[in-house]
Protein backbone atom coordinates (compact mmCIF):
# COMPACT_ATOMS: atom_id res chain seq x y z
CA UNK A 1 0.00 0.00 0.00
CA UNK A 2 1.26 3.91 -0.76
CA UNK A 3 2.06 5.50 2.18
CA UNK A 4 1.76 9.11 0.17
CA UNK A 5 0.56 12.38 2.13
CA UNK A 6 -0.23 9.65 5.14
CA UNK A 7 -0.71 11.33 8.17
CA UNK A 8 -0.74 15.15 6.77
CA UNK A 9 -3.12 17.85 6.40
CA UNK A 10 -3.80 21.31 4.25
CA UNK A 11 -5.98 23.92 5.12
CA UNK A 12 -6.94 26.49 2.32
CA UNK A 13 -9.97 28.12 0.79
CA UNK A 14 -10.76 24.90 -1.20
CA UNK A 15 -11.18 21.32 -0.49
CA UNK A 16 -8.98 18.75 -1.11
CA UNK A 17 -10.41 16.00 -2.86
CA UNK A 18 -8.79 12.89 -2.25
CA UNK A 19 -10.55 9.30 -0.84
CA UNK A 20 -7.81 9.35 2.15
CA UNK A 21 -9.02 13.16 3.62
CA UNK A 22 -11.23 14.06 5.66
CA UNK A 23 -12.44 18.23 4.95
CA UNK A 24 -14.13 20.19 7.46
CA UNK A 25 -15.02 23.62 7.12
CA UNK A 26 -13.12 26.69 9.49
CA UNK A 27 -13.71 30.33 9.40
CA UNK A 28 -13.46 33.18 6.97
CA UNK A 29 -13.86 30.63 4.13
CA UNK A 30 -10.94 28.19 4.76
CA UNK A 31 -11.15 24.32 4.53
CA UNK A 32 -9.22 21.85 6.76
CA UNK A 33 -8.31 18.58 5.39
CA UNK A 34 -6.65 15.96 6.85
CA UNK A 35 -5.10 12.19 6.16
CA UNK A 36 -8.04 9.54 7.96
CA UNK A 37 -4.82 8.08 10.10
CA UNK A 38 -3.55 11.43 11.40
CA UNK A 39 -4.36 11.52 14.87
CA UNK A 40 -6.56 14.80 15.80
CA UNK A 41 -8.71 16.18 18.73
CA UNK A 42 -11.02 18.53 18.18
CA UNK A 43 -12.97 20.96 20.55
CA UNK A 44 -15.09 23.55 18.60
CA UNK A 45 -12.97 25.86 16.27
CA UNK A 46 -9.76 24.16 18.04
CA UNK A 47 -7.89 21.49 16.13
CA UNK A 48 -4.82 19.99 18.12
CA UNK A 49 -3.26 17.41 15.10
CA UNK A 50 -0.51 15.06 16.17
CA UNK A 51 0.32 13.70 18.78
CA UNK A 52 0.86 16.19 22.35
CA UNK A 53 1.53 14.60 26.48
CA UNK A 54 0.96 17.09 29.65
CA UNK A 55 4.26 17.27 31.86
CA UNK A 56 2.50 18.87 34.41
CA UNK A 57 -0.83 16.69 35.03
CA UNK A 58 -2.63 13.63 34.14
CA UNK A 59 -5.77 15.16 32.83
CA UNK A 60 -4.97 15.04 29.28
CA UNK A 61 -4.82 17.90 26.73
CA UNK A 62 -7.16 20.12 27.06
CA UNK A 63 -8.63 22.18 24.08
CA UNK A 64 -10.21 25.28 25.99
CA UNK A 65 -9.69 28.95 26.19
CA UNK A 66 -6.54 28.73 27.99
CA UNK A 67 -5.25 26.40 25.27
CA UNK A 68 -2.01 29.04 23.91
CA UNK A 69 -0.68 29.51 27.79
CA UNK A 70 -0.96 25.64 28.37
CA UNK A 71 1.08 24.22 25.28
CA UNK A 72 4.37 25.20 26.82
CA UNK A 73 3.89 22.11 29.02
CA UNK A 74 3.34 19.57 26.19
CA UNK A 75 5.88 17.18 24.82
CA UNK A 76 5.41 15.19 21.56
CA UNK A 77 5.16 16.29 17.45
CA UNK A 78 2.05 17.87 17.29
CA UNK A 79 0.12 21.29 15.44
CA UNK A 80 -2.48 23.48 17.55
CA UNK A 81 -5.16 25.39 15.35
CA UNK A 82 -6.61 27.74 17.56
CA UNK A 83 -9.40 29.83 16.01
CA UNK A 84 -7.60 31.19 12.97
CA UNK A 85 -3.83 30.53 14.50
CA UNK A 86 -1.44 27.76 13.38
CA UNK A 87 1.32 26.79 16.00
CA UNK A 88 4.30 24.16 15.99
CA UNK A 89 5.46 22.09 18.91
CA UNK A 90 8.23 23.54 20.48
CA UNK A 91 10.92 22.29 18.21
CA UNK A 92 9.04 22.47 14.62
CA UNK A 93 8.79 18.70 14.32
CA UNK A 94 5.68 18.36 13.26
CA UNK A 95 6.49 21.11 10.36
CA UNK A 96 4.30 23.52 8.75
CA UNK A 97 5.01 24.96 5.07
CA UNK A 98 3.14 27.48 3.56
CA UNK A 99 2.74 30.03 0.30
CA UNK A 100 -0.08 31.63 -1.17
CA UNK A 101 -2.64 30.63 -3.83
CA UNK A 102 -3.11 32.33 -7.13
CA UNK A 103 -5.71 34.90 -5.48
CA UNK A 104 -3.06 36.01 -2.57
CA UNK A 105 -4.66 33.84 0.07
CA UNK A 106 -2.62 31.61 2.69
CA UNK A 107 -2.26 28.25 2.23
CA UNK A 108 -0.30 25.85 4.51
CA UNK A 109 0.44 22.32 5.00
CA UNK A 110 2.53 19.78 6.98
CA UNK A 111 3.83 18.67 3.88
CA UNK A 112 6.02 20.59 1.28
CA UNK A 113 4.40 17.66 -1.73
CA UNK A 114 0.95 18.41 -0.68
CA UNK A 115 1.83 22.11 -1.43
CA UNK A 116 3.34 21.62 -4.74
CA UNK A 117 0.11 20.56 -5.78
CA UNK A 118 -1.74 23.87 -5.12
CA UNK A 119 0.96 26.98 -4.72
CA UNK A 120 1.54 28.56 -9.05
CA UNK A 121 4.78 28.20 -9.46
CA UNK A 122 6.29 25.67 -6.97
CA UNK A 123 8.49 24.36 -9.45
CA UNK A 124 11.75 22.77 -7.99
CA UNK A 125 14.75 25.19 -7.39
CA UNK A 126 17.82 24.64 -9.06
CA UNK A 127 21.25 24.39 -7.21
CA UNK A 128 19.90 23.44 -4.06
CA UNK A 129 21.60 19.88 -3.17
CA UNK A 130 24.36 20.18 -0.61
CA UNK A 131 27.74 17.82 -0.30
CA UNK A 132 27.87 15.54 2.39
CA UNK A 133 30.53 13.89 4.68
CA UNK A 134 31.64 16.23 7.52
CA UNK A 135 28.88 15.33 10.23
CA UNK A 136 28.53 19.21 10.58
CA UNK A 137 27.28 19.91 7.15
CA UNK A 138 24.51 21.60 7.17
CA UNK A 139 23.23 18.64 4.77
CA UNK A 140 19.77 20.06 4.51
CA UNK A 141 17.68 23.05 3.16
CA UNK A 142 17.97 25.98 5.56
CA UNK A 143 14.87 27.62 6.98
CA UNK A 144 12.58 30.00 5.71
CA UNK A 145 13.21 29.03 2.34
CA UNK A 146 12.47 25.26 0.65
CA UNK A 147 13.75 23.66 -2.49
CA UNK A 148 10.06 24.62 -3.94
CA UNK A 149 9.70 28.12 -5.53
CA UNK A 150 6.97 30.47 -3.59
CA UNK A 151 7.04 28.28 -0.91
CA UNK A 152 8.36 28.92 3.00
CA UNK A 153 9.04 26.83 6.01
CA UNK A 154 7.58 28.09 9.29
CA UNK A 155 10.40 28.40 12.19
CA UNK A 156 9.30 27.11 15.89
CA UNK A 157 9.39 30.97 16.85
CA UNK A 158 6.31 31.87 14.30
CA UNK A 159 2.69 31.13 14.16
CA UNK A 160 0.70 31.67 11.13
CA UNK A 161 -2.42 33.97 11.29
CA UNK A 162 -5.08 33.02 9.08
CA UNK A 163 -7.12 36.19 10.16
CA UNK A 164 -4.15 38.56 9.33
CA UNK A 165 -2.93 36.22 6.12
CA UNK A 166 0.68 36.48 7.69
CA UNK A 167 3.26 35.32 9.71
CA UNK A 168 3.75 36.74 13.21
CA UNK A 169 6.34 36.03 15.67
CA UNK A 170 5.84 34.42 19.04
CA UNK A 171 6.75 35.92 22.08
CA UNK A 172 6.08 33.29 24.68
CA UNK A 173 9.70 31.70 24.40
CA UNK A 174 11.66 32.63 27.16
CA UNK A 175 15.39 30.63 27.44
CA UNK A 176 16.16 33.42 30.62
CA UNK A 177 13.02 32.50 32.69
CA UNK A 178 15.18 29.36 34.73
CA UNK A 179 18.82 30.65 34.69
CA UNK A 180 20.28 31.21 38.08
CA UNK A 181 18.34 28.03 39.36
CA UNK A 182 20.41 25.87 41.42
CA UNK A 183 21.45 22.50 39.49
CA UNK A 184 20.14 19.99 41.90
CA UNK A 185 16.72 21.94 41.73
CA UNK A 186 16.76 21.93 37.94
CA UNK A 187 17.35 18.33 37.76
CA UNK A 188 14.70 17.58 40.28
CA UNK A 189 12.32 19.26 38.37
CA UNK A 190 13.06 18.17 35.21
CA UNK A 191 13.02 14.55 36.20
CA UNK A 192 9.60 14.85 38.05
CA UNK A 193 7.92 16.67 35.30
CA UNK A 194 9.26 13.75 33.07
CA UNK A 195 7.72 11.39 35.46
CA UNK A 196 4.27 13.08 34.65
CA UNK A 197 5.04 13.14 30.85
CA UNK A 198 6.28 9.40 30.50
CA UNK A 199 3.09 8.03 32.82
CA UNK A 200 0.74 10.10 30.50
CA UNK A 201 2.73 8.13 27.45
CA UNK A 202 2.07 4.75 28.96
CA UNK A 203 -1.94 5.91 29.69
CA UNK A 204 -2.12 6.19 25.90
CA UNK A 205 0.15 3.24 24.51
CA UNK A 206 0.71 0.84 27.40
CA UNK A 207 3.73 -0.90 27.32
CA UNK A 208 3.97 -0.43 23.31
CA UNK A 209 6.43 1.71 23.97
CA UNK A 210 10.08 1.59 22.42
CA UNK A 211 13.32 3.50 22.76
CA UNK A 212 15.88 3.35 19.57
CA UNK A 213 19.21 2.53 21.88
CA UNK A 214 22.59 3.50 20.88
CA UNK A 215 25.78 3.69 22.63
CA UNK A 216 25.43 7.87 22.82
CA UNK A 217 24.03 10.08 25.83
CA UNK A 218 20.72 11.26 24.56
CA UNK A 219 18.99 7.65 24.15
CA UNK A 220 20.61 6.76 27.78
CA UNK A 221 19.30 9.69 29.33
CA UNK A 222 15.70 8.98 27.83
CA UNK A 223 16.34 5.24 28.85
CA UNK A 224 17.58 6.08 32.86
CA UNK A 225 14.22 8.52 33.16
CA UNK A 226 11.66 5.19 31.91
CA UNK A 227 13.47 2.86 34.64
CA UNK A 228 12.86 5.97 37.26
CA UNK A 229 9.15 6.46 36.17
CA UNK A 230 8.53 2.44 36.14
CA UNK A 231 7.69 2.63 32.68
CA UNK A 232 7.25 -0.80 30.87
CA UNK A 233 9.08 -0.48 27.56
CA UNK A 234 11.30 -2.33 24.75
CA UNK A 235 14.40 -1.33 23.23
CA UNK A 236 16.20 -1.45 19.40
CA UNK A 237 19.33 -0.82 17.78
CA UNK A 238 19.59 -0.31 13.89
CA UNK A 239 22.63 -1.81 12.42
CA UNK A 240 23.67 -0.10 9.02
CA UNK A 241 27.21 -0.77 7.21
CA UNK A 242 28.40 2.33 9.08
CA UNK A 243 27.60 2.03 12.24
CA UNK A 244 30.09 2.12 15.11
CA UNK A 245 30.75 -1.19 16.96
CA UNK A 246 30.05 0.32 19.70
CA UNK A 247 26.66 1.61 19.14
CA UNK A 248 24.81 -1.75 19.19
CA UNK A 249 27.46 -3.63 21.57
CA UNK A 250 26.60 -0.57 24.61
CA UNK A 251 22.47 -1.26 24.21
CA UNK A 252 23.06 -5.00 24.55
CA UNK A 253 24.90 -4.07 27.88
CA UNK A 254 22.25 -2.05 29.34
CA UNK A 255 19.66 -4.30 28.58
CA UNK A 256 21.45 -7.08 30.06
CA UNK A 257 22.03 -5.56 33.23
CA UNK A 258 18.62 -3.94 33.24
CA UNK A 259 16.80 -6.78 32.17
CA UNK A 260 14.78 -4.51 29.47
CA UNK A 261 14.12 -6.16 26.23
CA UNK A 262 16.34 -5.41 23.19
CA UNK A 263 16.10 -6.31 19.28
CA UNK A 264 19.19 -5.49 17.10
CA UNK A 265 17.85 -4.76 13.69
CA UNK A 266 20.32 -5.32 10.59
CA UNK A 267 19.60 -3.04 7.59
CA UNK A 268 21.21 -4.89 4.86
CA UNK A 269 20.14 -8.06 5.86
CA UNK A 270 16.41 -6.81 5.50
CA UNK A 271 16.69 -4.86 2.64
CA UNK A 272 14.70 -6.15 -0.22
CA UNK A 273 16.96 -4.58 -3.62
CA UNK A 274 13.95 -5.54 -5.69
CA UNK A 275 11.56 -2.94 -3.88
CA UNK A 276 14.18 -0.82 -3.49
CA UNK A 277 13.41 1.90 -6.34
CA UNK A 278 10.14 1.93 -5.93
CA UNK A 279 10.46 2.57 -1.83
CA UNK A 280 12.56 5.07 -2.70
CA UNK A 281 10.46 7.17 -5.33
CA UNK A 282 7.80 6.91 -2.67
CA UNK A 283 9.84 8.66 0.31
CA UNK A 284 10.40 11.51 -2.24
CA UNK A 285 6.81 11.72 -3.12
CA UNK A 286 5.90 12.03 0.33
CA UNK A 287 8.41 14.52 1.53
CA UNK A 288 8.49 16.66 -1.56
CA UNK A 289 11.82 15.54 -3.14
CA UNK A 290 13.56 15.87 0.49
CA UNK A 291 14.23 13.63 3.15
CA UNK A 292 17.42 13.19 5.48
CA UNK A 293 19.20 10.47 7.53
CA UNK A 294 20.29 7.14 5.68
CA UNK A 295 19.15 5.55 8.43
CA UNK A 296 15.88 6.36 8.13
CA UNK A 297 15.38 6.00 4.37
CA UNK A 298 16.88 2.61 5.06
CA UNK A 299 14.67 1.31 7.70
CA UNK A 300 11.63 2.17 4.96
CA UNK A 301 13.19 0.76 2.24
CA UNK A 302 13.91 -2.70 4.05
CA UNK A 303 10.23 -2.08 5.82
CA UNK A 304 11.69 -2.00 9.30
CA UNK A 305 9.00 -1.00 12.05
CA UNK A 306 8.97 -1.80 15.55
CA UNK A 307 7.12 -5.22 16.11
CA UNK A 308 3.74 -4.46 16.69
CA UNK A 309 3.53 -1.01 15.29
CA UNK A 310 0.19 -0.39 15.58
CA UNK A 311 -1.04 1.26 18.88
CA UNK A 312 2.76 1.98 19.60
CA UNK A 313 5.28 4.85 20.55
CA UNK A 314 8.82 5.40 19.59
CA UNK A 315 10.63 7.95 21.57
CA UNK A 316 13.25 9.50 19.91
CA UNK A 317 16.84 10.77 21.80
CA UNK A 318 16.45 14.05 19.07
CA UNK A 319 16.38 17.40 20.03
CA UNK A 320 18.79 16.67 23.14
CA UNK A 321 21.82 18.34 21.89
CA UNK A 322 19.58 22.22 22.26
CA UNK A 323 21.36 24.29 24.36
CA UNK A 324 24.08 22.06 24.50
CA UNK A 325 26.73 24.07 23.02
CA UNK A 326 26.64 22.56 19.38
CA UNK A 327 27.78 25.42 17.51
CA UNK A 328 29.86 26.52 20.15
CA UNK A 329 32.89 26.74 17.93
CA UNK A 330 31.21 29.67 16.16
CA UNK A 331 30.53 31.82 19.57
CA UNK A 332 34.37 31.39 19.80
CA UNK A 333 34.55 33.35 16.41
CA UNK A 334 32.74 36.60 18.38
CA UNK A 335 30.35 36.68 14.89
CA UNK A 336 27.73 39.02 15.62
CA UNK A 337 23.89 38.49 14.26
CA UNK A 338 24.04 41.33 12.52
CA UNK A 339 27.23 40.20 10.11
CA UNK A 340 25.33 37.61 8.56
CA UNK A 341 28.14 37.48 5.68
CA UNK A 342 30.58 36.19 7.80
CA UNK A 343 27.16 34.18 9.55
CA UNK A 344 27.25 32.51 5.66
CA UNK A 345 31.32 32.04 5.67
CA UNK A 346 31.17 30.40 8.66
CA UNK A 347 28.39 28.06 7.40
CA UNK A 348 29.70 27.55 4.05
CA UNK A 349 32.63 26.39 6.22
CA UNK A 350 29.88 23.84 7.20
CA UNK A 351 28.19 23.15 3.63
CA UNK A 352 31.43 22.36 1.52
CA UNK A 353 31.78 23.47 -2.07
CA UNK A 354 28.40 23.81 -3.10
CA UNK A 355 27.72 25.99 -0.46
CA UNK A 356 29.32 28.89 -2.94
CA UNK A 357 26.79 27.80 -5.61
CA UNK A 358 23.94 27.98 -3.92
CA UNK A 359 22.44 31.68 -4.19
CA UNK A 360 18.70 29.84 -2.80
CA UNK A 361 20.81 28.59 0.48
CA UNK A 362 22.51 31.82 0.98
CA UNK A 363 19.28 34.14 0.87
CA UNK A 364 17.34 31.45 3.33
CA UNK A 365 20.46 33.09 5.58
CA UNK A 366 20.37 36.08 5.09
CA UNK A 367 16.65 36.29 5.69
CA UNK A 368 16.93 34.40 9.11
CA UNK A 369 19.77 36.47 10.25
CA UNK A 370 17.40 39.09 9.58
CA UNK A 371 14.55 37.65 11.00
CA UNK A 372 15.99 36.61 14.01
CA UNK A 373 18.13 40.36 14.70
CA UNK A 374 14.59 41.63 14.55
CA UNK A 375 12.62 39.07 16.83
CA UNK A 376 14.97 38.54 19.59
CA UNK A 377 14.18 35.37 21.85
CA UNK A 378 15.05 36.11 25.50
CA UNK A 379 18.12 34.62 26.75
CA UNK A 380 19.39 32.60 23.81
CA UNK A 381 22.42 33.69 21.36
CA UNK A 382 22.44 33.03 17.93
CA UNK A 383 23.86 30.20 17.74
CA UNK A 384 22.05 27.93 20.38
CA UNK A 385 18.95 29.69 18.10
CA UNK A 386 20.59 28.55 14.71
CA UNK A 387 20.17 24.78 16.02
CA UNK A 388 17.28 25.34 17.30
CA UNK A 389 15.48 26.56 14.15
CA UNK A 390 17.53 25.28 11.34
CA UNK A 391 19.15 21.47 13.05
CA UNK A 392 15.47 21.15 14.57
CA UNK A 393 13.23 23.08 12.84
CA UNK A 394 15.04 23.02 9.31
CA UNK A 395 16.26 19.70 9.47
CA UNK A 396 14.26 17.10 11.56
CA UNK A 397 10.69 17.58 10.62
CA UNK A 398 11.68 15.79 7.16
CA UNK A 399 12.70 13.04 9.43
CA UNK A 400 9.82 13.02 11.27
CA UNK A 401 7.55 13.30 8.21
CA UNK A 402 9.05 9.96 6.64
CA UNK A 403 8.28 8.29 9.70
CA UNK A 404 4.74 9.28 9.17
CA UNK A 405 4.70 6.61 6.50
CA UNK A 406 5.23 3.84 9.45
CA UNK A 407 2.73 2.60 11.54
CA UNK A 408 4.28 3.69 14.85
CA UNK A 409 4.17 7.22 16.07
CA UNK A 410 7.63 8.90 16.60
CA UNK A 411 7.77 11.55 19.26
CA UNK A 412 10.96 13.60 20.83
CA UNK A 413 10.25 13.52 25.21
CA UNK A 414 12.48 16.36 25.48
CA UNK A 415 10.71 18.94 22.96
CA UNK A 416 8.64 20.44 25.19
CA UNK A 417 9.09 24.56 25.50
CA UNK A 418 9.68 24.05 29.39
CA UNK A 419 11.89 21.04 29.32
CA UNK A 420 13.61 22.81 26.53
CA UNK A 421 13.64 25.82 28.56
CA UNK A 422 14.95 24.10 32.10
CA UNK A 423 17.48 21.80 30.29
CA UNK A 424 19.02 25.38 28.58
CA UNK A 425 19.63 26.93 31.88
CA UNK A 426 20.78 22.94 33.17
CA UNK A 427 23.81 22.97 31.13
CA UNK A 428 24.57 27.02 32.03
CA UNK A 429 24.05 26.06 35.95
CA UNK A 430 26.68 23.24 35.26
CA UNK A 431 29.15 25.35 33.49
CA UNK A 432 28.69 28.98 33.94
CA UNK A 433 31.88 29.84 31.53
CA UNK A 434 29.98 28.51 29.00
CA UNK A 435 32.59 25.73 27.62
CA UNK A 436 29.23 22.99 27.72
CA UNK A 437 30.23 19.43 28.22
CA UNK A 438 26.96 18.23 27.51
CA UNK A 439 27.38 14.45 28.44
CA UNK A 440 28.24 15.49 31.63
CA UNK A 441 24.70 17.33 32.43
CA UNK A 442 23.12 14.46 31.18
CA UNK A 443 24.84 11.83 32.92
CA UNK A 444 23.93 13.50 36.12
CA UNK A 445 20.43 12.73 35.22
CA UNK A 446 21.31 8.87 34.81
CA UNK A 447 23.07 8.98 38.14
CA UNK A 448 20.24 9.83 39.54
CA UNK A 449 17.39 8.05 37.85
CA UNK A 450 19.33 4.97 36.94
CA UNK A 451 22.77 4.91 38.94
CA UNK A 452 22.77 0.69 37.49
CA UNK A 453 23.99 1.86 34.07
CA UNK A 454 26.30 4.80 35.45
CA UNK A 455 29.42 2.76 34.92
CA UNK A 456 28.46 1.57 31.46
CA UNK A 457 31.10 4.16 29.21
CA UNK A 458 29.51 6.12 26.79
CA UNK A 459 29.72 5.78 22.85
CA UNK A 460 33.28 6.03 22.22
CA UNK A 461 35.17 5.67 25.34
CA UNK A 462 33.90 2.14 24.99
CA UNK A 463 36.02 1.74 21.98
CA UNK A 464 39.78 0.77 21.87
CA UNK A 465 41.93 2.98 20.44
CA UNK A 466 42.21 2.28 17.18
CA UNK A 467 38.44 2.74 16.34
CA UNK A 468 39.06 6.28 17.79
CA UNK A 469 41.65 7.20 15.86
CA UNK A 470 39.65 6.24 12.78
CA UNK A 471 36.81 7.67 13.51
CA UNK A 472 38.58 11.41 14.43
CA UNK A 473 40.87 10.98 10.93
CA UNK A 474 37.62 10.44 9.15
CA UNK A 475 35.95 13.42 10.51
CA UNK A 476 39.06 15.59 10.51
CA UNK A 477 39.65 14.79 6.91
CA UNK A 478 35.65 15.65 5.90
CA UNK A 479 36.10 18.84 7.44
CA UNK A 480 39.67 19.91 6.03
CA UNK A 481 38.45 19.05 2.70
CA UNK A 482 35.50 21.13 2.58
CA UNK A 483 37.57 24.05 3.57
CA UNK A 484 39.84 23.63 1.22
CA UNK A 485 37.14 23.39 -1.55
CA UNK A 486 35.94 26.41 -0.02
CA UNK A 487 39.30 28.64 -0.56
CA UNK A 488 39.46 26.88 -3.86
CA UNK A 489 35.97 28.34 -5.08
Amino acid sequence: MRNIHRRQFIIMKARYNSEDFKTTDLSNGYYLSYHKQLNVQKNGSRFLFGEAFHIKHHKGIVLDENVVQDMKNWSGRWILFDESNIYMDAGGTFGVFYGYDAHGDVVCSSSLALLSEVIPNSYWCSNYEIDRGDPYFFDYYPGPYTPRNGIKALLPSQYISLSLGKIVNREDFDFSRYLGYDRNNLESMIIEQFEVLLKNIYAKFGDNIWLPLTGGVDSRTIFALLQHSEIPFSTYTIKRPDTMEYDYRIPRTICKKTGVLHYLYDIEKKRNKSEETVKRSEILEHCGGRTTGGTEIGQYISSLDIPNGTNSIVLWGTVWEFGGGYYSYLDKRKIEVTDSDRIIDCLSMLGGKSWRNSSVHVDSLNSWSSYIYENVVPGIGWTERLYWEQRIGAWLKYSYQMFDMFDSTRVSPINCQVLLEMMYALHRAWFPDGNIKRTITQQSIIDKCCPIISDIPIGLQDSNIVSKFWYHLRIRYNRNRNIINQWND
